[in-house]
């Protein structure tokens, strides 16, 4: 064991950059899937405390439709059902004038709050809670954050009206969050009448017996089950992510099995040497092994010190794209739980003792062989991956037509790479000999050399090739879907945005829940000069089943209607059905729900439960959950607010927007504060939010490209040393230093490309799985396929820029050596 020791000591000092790039590969792909995952639980974990927080000791809810649950059914509930465990809330956003932000409202009654637990107040200075305050309490975050206010007062906006309230102390609770007696907060809001929901302290029998006595416009439901729908609708994107960053981690394995293959093949001579004075097979597996697990452990250490890095500088930007799609996420704390620990350490072991188990396997082989005759063997074996990658094929298509599910579409994106990645080393045979026989190529000694040696180093540099390969291909992968994503938004929304100008209220703005347009807006626009046509819209949150989903009213004309491509349905049959109360659902909740034109949709109303038939299925961008318009009129009949929230107008042909957009401003800003927005303006914003979602895959494309790298260059060094007698003698016969310095070269541009080229078909494929695959079973779009030449012939280029400059350093370090003192060695 000493012996053995000794032995792999001296070789890992022998080599250290080596082993620091072998090192250096675990540690990135490691920090990316430790980066990931902190930003996504941190950004899970705020949401939970905060709601944990916020619900103190509540095991269940009542909820009704849009409009809330009536606030007489509160006392029906305590009254008559006898339910006391119960609390009354209304919530609502507003926005303080003091910076502009917008702050969630929650009205509570402190009565009703005694046995919920929640009500802590951040110090003994601050007075309890009480309704005679007729004041506003904040949150502690929010305190730290608030400018100093003199006279000790607040002022809030909120449905159109300022509110000047006195601050009547500070709460620890998480977020930015105001809280007030119940009663005032319905004044605020604009909620007279109405409640957000009941919260409730219930044991499973009292829950059951309570469902059979609510009305039909009102649902029980777990706090649990409402907290993990709202955590869920990132899930698809957690997981995007997540397969992503791991898929860093396959490129930083393909770094430490080329090295690990270097480490064997070098010490080919140690091990025969070892093996002939007793040292059995099994002690120098093992001595593999602990190699292996050497450098996996520095590896992972190191690779947890950059991802607690990364992680810190991607979670602002993480909770910026969930509060861009998700839920209201203002601020997240960074978090790192055993789980996640013990997850990334054994990827970044297990990838490290993988991929040192196929070199391990093959040098034991050999204690009994020489280099030709297991070459020759392995030339002989070549059917055997081919073989194995059809399986894979058939494995995959498979799996893509027996399921729906996200987990199988990326299994069978895996099979389909490993397929690739099995079929690599026989294809970059194939292109280099294919190179031999051209007589351009056949007048030049040195690229006679180059493509002899290649072919001679097959195995050695396959594994360099593959790996920048899979680098390429994923990159362009991701560029191709995220063309195709954006190419396909932004088609969408040039034939949805219609109208010329679109009106809204001004306090909708970055507002989390809609405003209604004042009585009276819309028939003055409607009056307006140049004014041809008005469309209104009102977007309200409602459920269908377990599924949240947008509820649009929608008065349209036919220039509005034109802009909703459908997918499935007639048009003017889809449209007539439509006037007539049927409804358009969105192309992601017909693929979810598995509805199809004729079939009926369930909704929450106000009402009671709303049944629906789908007229037709439309192309939408705009939500993964699900949209559904219904006519304006039969809205109006199942919920209790029918104001519009925004509209459309189109104007009469030849009509300036600036001759129009400047006199409707003045004539309607007596009746309220407008915001007025061209298209243009519209698709700008919409395309930024698109950008910063998108943000964090391209962080990922730049961690795997240099892994990629990274590989090329410890490929490349290991393949180095070891040709040194064969470059030595080289240069004993003649050939000059810079002669050697271009030859190294030549090779490295030649991998680089033949690396490029297998990256074009892979990239494609794989492109092909996450547009029409993966998005798909995640967010239930189907997106355009869109490939351009720029995209490919950059990937050519970094390929063969990749390859050089990995290669630069190895080819000045054997140039330099003196030929003498490598055969001396030798």
């Amino acid at each position: 064991m000493r012996l053995l020791l000794r032995a792999m000591l001296r070789e890992l000092s022998q080599h250290p950059l080596l082993n620091a790039l072998a090192i250096f590969g675990i540690a990135l792909g490691v920090a990316a899937v430790l980066a990931v995952q902190i930003a996504s639980i941190s950004a899970r974990a705020s949401f939970e405390r905060s709601t944990q927080t916020l619900s103190g000791h509540t095991n269940y809810v009542i909820e009704g439709g849009p409009a809330g649950v009536p606030e007489a059914f509160y006392r029906t509930l305590r009254i008559e059902l006898g339910i006391r465990d119960s609390a009354p809330v209304v919530s609502g956003w507003v926005q303080l004038e003091t910076d502009g932000r917008w702050c969630e409202l929650i009205g509570l009654d402190p009565i009703a709050e005694l046995g919920f637990g929640r009500l802590r107040v951040a110090s003994e200075a601050s007075r309890s809670f009480s309704p005679a305050d007729n004041g506003v309490w904040v949150s502690t975050q929010l305190a730290h954050s608030l400018p100093h206010a003199a006279d000790g007062t607040l002022t809030l906006r909120a449905a159109e009206r300022s509110h000047r309230l006195p601050l009547a102390g500070v709460i620890d609770i998480p977020g930015s969050r105001l809280f007030a007696d119940i009663a005032s907060a319905q004044v605020i809001l604009g909620r007279g009448g109405w409640l957000s929901r009941i919260e409730l302290q219930l044991d499973d029998r009292q829950a059951q017996h309570l469902r059979t006595q609510l009305p039909a416009d009102l649902t029980l439901r777990s706090q649990r089950e409402r907290n993990e729908q709202v955590t869920q609708l990132s899930s698809a994107f957690d997981f995007n992510l997540t397969s992503l960053s791991l898929l860093v981690l396959l490129i930083g394995a393909f770094l430490i099995f080329s090295t690990m293959q270097f480490v064997v093949t070098r010490r080919r001579t140690l091990y025969r040497r070892l093996y002939a004075l007793g040292v059995t097979r099994g002690e120098l597996a093992g001595l593999i092994a602990v190699e292996a697990a050497i450098l996996g452990s520095l590896g992972t250490l190191l690779g947890g010190v950059i991802g607690l890095w990364l992680g810190h500088g991607v979670l602002p930007l993480f909770v910026r794209t969930v509060d861009d799609l998700y839920y209201p996420l203002a601020t997240a704390t960074l978090t790192l739980t055993s789980v996640t620990l013990l997850k990334v350490t054994l990827l970044g072991l297990g990838a490290t003792l993988l991929a040192a188990c196929w070199p391990g396997r093959e040098a034991l082989r050999e204690l009994h062989s020489r280099a030709p005759e297991h070459q020759a063997r392995a030339d002989q074996r070549r059917v055997r991956p081919l073989l194995l990658a059809l399986a894979g094929i058939g494995a995959a298509l498979v799996i893509i037509a027996g399921s729906r599910g996200l987990p199988a579409g990326f299994l069978a994106l895996a099979l389909l790479v490993t397929a690739a990645v099995l079929v690599m080393p026989d294809a970059l045979r194939c292109l280099t000999r294919r190179l031999h026989p051209l007589p351009l190529l056949r007048r030049s000694l040195l690229w006679r050399l180059a493509l002899r040696d290649i072919d001679r180093h097959r195995q050695r540099t396959a594994i360099a090739v593959v790996a920048l390969a899979v680098a390429l291909g994923s990159a362009l992968a991701m560029a191709v879907m995220i063309d195709s994503f954006r190419s396909g938004v932004e088609h969408w929304l040039h034939q949805l945005l219609q109208a010329d100008i679109y009106v809204q209220p001004q306090a909708a703005v970055g507002n989390h829940q809609a405003v209604p347009l004042a009585p009276g807006v819309v028939e003055r626009l409607q009056a307006s000069p140049g004014v041809a046509a008005v469309a209104t819209y009102q977007r309200v949150e409602t459920r269908s089943g377990q599924r949240s989903v947008q509820l649009i009213a929608l008065d349209a004309p036919p220039q509005a209607r034109a802009g909703y491509q459908l997918i499935s349905g007639e048009m003017a049959a889809a449209w007539a059905a439509f006037d007539h109360g049927a409804v358009l659902i969105s192309e992601p909740l017909a693929w979810h729900a598995q509805l199809g034109v004729g079939d009926q949709l369930t909704l929450a109303s106000d009402h009671g439960p709303l049944r629906l038939r789908v007229a037709g299925i439309f192309r939408d961008y705009g939500s993964e959950h699900g949209r559904v318009l219904l006519a304006r009129p039969y809205f109006a009949r199942a919920f209790a607010d029918d104001r519009p929230g925004s509209a459309g107008l189109f104007l009469t042909a030849g009509t300036p927007t600036g001759e129009v957009l400047g006199p409707l401003a003045a004539q309607l800003s007596p009746l309220q504060a407008l915001d007025f927005r061209s298209a243009a303006e519209i698709l700008t914003a919409s395309l930024a939010v698109f950008d910063r979602t998108f943000s964090i895959t391209a962080l990922v494309r730049v961690i795997a490209l240099t892994v990629a790298v990274a590989g090329v260059l410890g490929s490349l060094l290991a393949l180095a040393i070891e040709r040194r007698r064969e470059f030595a003698i080289l240069r004993v016969l003649g050939l000059m230093p810079g002669e050697l310095l271009r030859l190294l070269l030549l090779e490295c541009g030649w991998l680089g490309l033949a690396a490029g080229l297998l990256a074009l078909p892979l990239g494609l494929g794989m492109a092909y799985m996450l547009t029409a695959v993966i998005n798909r079973r995640a967010f239930g779009w189907s997106l355009p396929f869109e490939i351009s030449a720029e995209t490919l012939l950059s990937t050519l280029l970094l390929a063969v820029l990749a390859a050089l400059l990995a290669g630069i350093y190895p080819a000045l370090q054997l140039a330099r050596t003196p030929a003498a003192r490598t055969l001396h060695e030798e």
